[in-house]
């Protein structure tokens, strides 16, 4: 339950940044620039499906770096060593020097929302299981890792070096802005190609997950009775318009990229990645464990953001979780409450 209105966050953020190269690109007003996008990425994920993710993330991927790359260098190439010495070093800091508590805890909320977060989330499990054999998931793993420390590092740079090029950036857009400075009309093309490749291959992933969610796991269980793989099927290609619609009225209302992503993330940190772990590592789980656990992160998360305690919501939601699994589980194998011998988190 709690994956659907996190991924509705996520895909209203990949439809916000589509809608905002349109918008850069062509001058359109951002929220036709969204709802044409929101057409567009809707239409393709439900004709497409799971096959068209598969193929064209690999493609898409390489776009990317490509893209990334060439920014990178033509940038540096114009602007030289010079932009590099006007830049003050706190840009550079890895970590908070000199801060006080409160700031280091603000530092580890921030990397536990994507480095844990993401954990639980549905399109990355679901291409762990099409993994050819387990080392096959390791090594892309591995990989992963590395390309995100790497690949990932490059549109950083850009957005700092962005910082001294222009007296004013808009953060939605200052990838675009870049290439419309300094690349021939051919690598403009080339740049928004890769952006575009990028979004699409992270909302048509988005958009099927809690579609899956809704027709296998969430309707079945409310109709009470069993259904056949082609009722099931039917009612997730009718969930993704119904969950891109939803996203679709996320974008338009925010209008800011990160501040969508980060929440998007944070639900499933405060409410599913606990339950996750404890699922995965406990032989005898109990599923009323989990979803007490899910339920009191979520809820503390809130609390949290409406008080002036110095612990982070984010982190105070995730610490919640946990502890209710510890508490719960504890007092359930005291009572020798018999766990499920089939269990769904």
């Amino acid at each position: 339950m709690f994956y659907i209105p996190s991924y509705i966050g996520w895909v209203g953020a990949q439809m916000l940044a589509l809608g905002t190269i349109l918008h850069s690109l062509v001058g359109i007003p951002i929220n036709t620039a969204i709802i044409i996008s929101a057409f567009v990425v809707i239409l393709y994920t439900y004709y497409g499906g799971m096959w068209s993710v598969t193929i064209t993330d690999f493609i898409q991927a390489l776009i990317l770096i490509f893209c990334f790359v060439v920014l990178l260098i033509k940038v540096y190439t114009v602007c030289g060593d010079e932009i590099l010495k006007s830049i003050p070093q706190d840009k550079f800091q890895f970590y908070p020097k000199g801060g006080d508590f409160s700031s280091w805890l603000g530092y580890f909320e921030s990397w536990i929302i994507v480095g844990l977060g993401s954990l639980p989330a549905q399109d990355l499990v679901g291409r762990i299981l099409s993994a050819r054999n387990v080392k096959t998931a390791r090594v892309a793993l591995f990989v992963s890792a590395i390309l995100y420390w790497t690949v990932g590092s490059i549109p950083v740079l850009c957005g700092i070096f962005a910082g001294k090029i222009f007296k004013e950036i808009t953060p939605n857009g200052v990838l675009i802005d870049l290439a419309m400075k300094y690349f021939s009309l051919p690598l403009i093309g080339i740049m928004v190609g890769g952006l575009v490749s990028a979004i699409m291959s992270s909302v048509d992933s988005a958009l099927l997950a809690p579609a899956s969610i809704i027709g296998n796991n969430l309707i079945p269980p409310i109709l009470g009775k069993k259904l056949t793989e082609k009722q099931k099927l039917f009612l997730c290609k009718v969930s993704v318009p119904i969950v891109g619609f939803f996203s679709l009225l996320i974008a338009l209302y925010f209008k800011d990229i990160y501040q969508l992503c980060l929440e998007s993330w944070t639900v499933l940190l405060v409410s599913v990645t606990a339950a996750m772990i404890y699922a995965a590592l406990t032989k005898r789980a109990f599923s009323l464990v989990a979803i007490l656990a899910s339920i009191f992160g979520v809820v503390d998360c809130i609390f949290l953001s409406k008080t002036s305690y110095v612990l982070p919501n984010k982190l105070g939601g995730f610490l919640v979780s946990i502890i209710t699994i510890f508490i719960f589980h504890f007092v359930f194998k005291l009572f020798k409450f018999p766990p499920p011998t089939r269990y769904e988190i």
